[in-house]
């Protein structure tokens, strides 16, 4: 078998350097000349590039080393031991010799529902990098520079089976997510193995296949993974004796078969991570987020149970990052902060670090309590301005009709409100009250009262008016005030008019 690898130089940062991935059969009579011909063609075929890939929530699925409907134990010298919690409606005849975790019977429903999710969202996850129209061999397969088998981080798909040759090994090389996603079965031959490198995490490595999984037998025993990743395979999963996985054997509604391995649910550690976590007061629903430097953008956390997460692992550092939430209807977010003391607007990354940032969002109910602001005036009407900070709509406008006016708010919950009257010329506040003693500018409503506020205004005394005089009227004043004068003159002595 041929494989081709043809890298794309211009890949940003942080994408796969995969470009095309072409696996050409060497039997069937095809000529080399014919296979070459295959490879000019390649040549002029626009290449797809391999964009990280993400981590799915596995939600309450994450502690369970195996979920299944029926669990089958072969319990053949040394025992199955199972690191983790088990759950099962048709149980083994012979349990393992250890499980470490609780052993749940049956299966809790929200394992199932998780289990689809998740599911759902390694399918959905885009661009995926075809690795054939049928059946691959992953230990053949080379990606960009690297050996045949050595597969970086990214989603891999097939349209078919996705197999591991007997005796071969395939490496997963380098921190990220690694998402395979074979059209059929999932089958490893006896003694091969899938191992991690440069800092690839079990807890980071995801099986989807269409058909059933079958992990190959070893011929000894192992005390390193011969396995790795979370297998979410409802057609069954079956461990061939003394295979060693580390990762989870997840198959809701199927079957599981164990025969002398060994399970353990993996961990990473947390560093260069974010973890969005949404939490709810009040319900639960699903909430929109974005972000101009983290991905994938924009995405959804569902809340159950009042909770939910999306983990973004892992991350260039040091680094600073956003994210952002669109608040939906009928909610209103009560706190976002960051384990660190970064805003969410610019967490502030550093090497070895997981930060935690928390959206509480409060459920705003309809609530049953009103308050009416009443005007009532006192020597004529008048339009009278009021604006608040807690009702709606604000500013607004009481026009008095036969001197008083009103405007209610209804359907408010518990809390407390404020009203202010902007004083309009010409008249004076008497006074401001509210019906249960609360000031106006802090009326503690409770659930299901009323409250009435009333402002009394009073119009300002309008003065006397001075008439006035008009010219004609002027000439006369002041023709008489002369005439006043003339005779006072007159009747002065002579000896004092000097």
């Amino acid at each position: 078998m041929i494989n081709i690898a043809v890298t794309d130089r211009s890949i940003p940062s942080g994408a796969s350097g995969v470009a095309a991935v072409a696996v050409i059969p060497a039997r069937g009579g095809r000529s080399l000349a014919s296979r070459l011909g295959v490879l000019a063609a390649l040549a002029l075929v626009p290449m797809a590039v391999t964009l990280a890939a993400t981590a799915p929530e596995l939600g309450t699925t994450s502690p369970y080393g195996v979920v299944s409907d029926t669990f089958t134990n072969s319990n053949t010298s040394p025992q199955t031991i199972i690191d983790g919690d088990v759950c099962f409606t048709t149980g083994p005849t012979t349990p393992p010799l250890s499980i470490t975790g609780a052993t749940v019977t049956p299966c809790p429903p929200a394992t199932g529902v998780d289990q689809g999710l998740a599911l759902a969202d390694l399918n959905g996850q885009a661009p995926c990098l075809s690795l054939g129209a049928g059946a691959v061999a992953l230990d053949t397969v080379i990606i960009g520079a690297n050996p045949p088998g050595v597969i970086p981080p990214g989603c891999y798909s097939s349209g078919g089976a996705m197999d591991i040759t007997v005796s071969t090994t395939v490496t997963l090389d380098g921190p990220g997510v690694y998402i395979f996603r074979p059209g059929g079965a999932l089958t490893t031959g006896a003694d091969s193995a899938v191992v991690l490198a440069n800092g690839a995490c079990a807890s980071d490595v995801f099986w989807a296949p269409v058909g059933g999984t079958t992990i190959g037998a070893n011929a000894t025993l192992s005390i390193t993974p011969t396995f790795v990743g979370n297998i979410l395979d409802a057609a069954g999963i079956s461990l061939g004796h003394f295979a060693n996985l580390t990762g989870r054997a997840l198959a809701f509604g199927g079957t599981v078969t164990t025969d002398a391995n060994t399970i353990t649910v993996p961990t990473c550690a947390g560093v260069n991570s974010i973890t969005i976590v949404k939490n709810t007061i009040g319900g639960d629903g699903a909430f929109d987020f974005s972000s101009n430097t983290l991905t994938p953008s924009p995405f959804t956390i569902t809340t159950t149970a009042n909770t939910g997460s999306q983990v973004f692992r892992p991350l260039l550092v040091p680094g600073v990052y956003d994210v952002t939430e669109t608040v939906p209807a009928g909610w209103s977010q009560t706190s976002a902060t960051c384990s660190d003391g970064s805003p969410v607007s610019a967490i502030n990354l550093a090497d070895g670090e997981a930060v935690i940032c928390t959206f509480t969002n409060t459920l705003n109910v309809a609530g049953t309590g009103s308050i009416t602001i009443v005007k009532n005036t006192i020597g004529g009407d008048g339009a009278f301005d009021f604006s608040s900070n807690t009702l709606t709509p604000s500013p607004f406008t009481i026009t008095t009709v036969a001197n008083t006016g009103s405007q209610n708010f209804a359907g408010l919950i518990a809390g407390v409100y404020d009203v202010a009257e902007t004083l309009p010329v010409g008249w004076t506040l008497n006074s401001a009250t509210c019906s249960d003693g609360s000031p106006v500018d802090a009326i503690d409503l409770a659930n299901g009262e009323t409250v009435i506020c009333t402002f009394t205004n009073q119009m300002l005394a309008a003065p006397i008016p001075v008439p006035g005089l008009s010219r004609i009227g002027l000439l006369i004043l002041l023709s008489l005030m002369l005439l006043t004068m003339a005779q006072v003159y007159r009747r002065k002595p002579l000896s004092s008019r000097r």
